[in-house]
């Protein structure tokens, strides 16, 4: 078979044009909107780590010397809600947001998170370093019924301060006591 382009008049047919002079736009088709008004009910949330960022090993042979952080992104994340229902997922984000405002604000609702640029650093010691950059992240189930369905979702989230650190590979590994020094054990994984 031999493949022919189609004639203009024929594409401008295809392409729905109707030769009336009407050059408006055709009218959106009705989609079901969000239930606004409903009651949320959270779960409880699963706290954790990610590893965003990781800078490659700085030799350092002279203390005090000030060097540029530019961290590899390893991960990055989105501040949304995850769920298959039409759902109003800004006002359950804020919601969520609210009941951790006074003690470890979240991030706003859309925010993408990478990891910082521009800073810098200097060690008062000599060593192979790496810096790596961290969240704290908070991913809570959430339960919204409105209209007399319920629809089921996770919150996904994280603690507006950012974290950093920075360890020397040339500092043997205590092993990680706790949560919080995941990110380190990793980023000493993948440099060290």
């Amino acid at each position: 078979m031999i493949w022919r382009p189609l004639p203009l008049v024929a594409l401008a047919l295809l392409a729905g044009c109707t030769g009336s002079g009407d050059r408006s736009a055709p009218a959106a088709s009705p989609s079901a909107s969000a239930c606004a008004g409903g009651q949320t009910t959270f779960g409880t949330a699963i706290k954790g780590t990610l590893l965003t960022g990781v800078t490659p090993v700085d030799e350092m042979v002279v203390k005090n010397v000030q060097l540029a952080v530019e961290y590899e992104e390893i991960n990055t994340r989105t501040a949304e809600l995850r769920t298959t229902a039409r759902v109003p997922a800004e006002q359950i984000y804020r919601e969520l947001a609210a009941t951790y405002a006074d003690s470890r604000p979240l991030v706003d609702y859309g925010t993408v998170h990478h990891p910082a640029t521009g800073e810098s650093f200097s060690v008062d010691g000599t060593g192979r370093f790496v810096n790596y950059e961290w969240i704290r992240t908070v991913d809570t189930p959430f339960h919204y019924t409105c209209g007399g369905t319920t629809a089921d979702g996770t919150v996904v989230s994280w603690e507006a301060a950012g974290t950093s650190g920075m360890l020397d590979c040339d500092e043997p590994d205590q092993g990680p006591s706790d949560a919080a020094d995941e990110p380190e054990r990793k980023a000493r994984e993948m440099r060290c």
